[in-house]
């Protein structure tokens, strides 16, 4: 684990605080549209998930991820991360 506090966060779904490069940072956009953020220095409010398929697939079941967020997150959106996890 990295030992300078900025570069590290923790995943909304388990808990555990990762070094920032380790998460996917999952934002809104000003219409309301959820995306990844790869260079996590979109403008917003953020929420962060590790790079482990458990926690990805639970993303939609989390009332704490859909409020740090402002509304729910699309299953497309949850599809499009477990991609690039595979693809890793």
């Amino acid at each position: 684990m990295s030992s300078n506090p900025k570069n590290v966060r923790m995943c909304v779904v388990c808990r555990r605080m990762q070094p920032k490069q380790d998460l996917f940072r999952i934002c809104r956009n000003d219409d309301n549209m959820a995306f990844v953020d790869y260079s996590f220095k979109a403008c917003g409010r953020g929420a962060y998930v590790c790079k482990d398929i458990a926690c990805v697939k639970a993303l939609g079941n989390r009332k704490k991820v859909s409020k740090s967020l402002g509304g729910p997150i699309p299953e497309n959106l949850i599809d499009q991360i477990l991609d690039s996890i595979g693809n890793s």
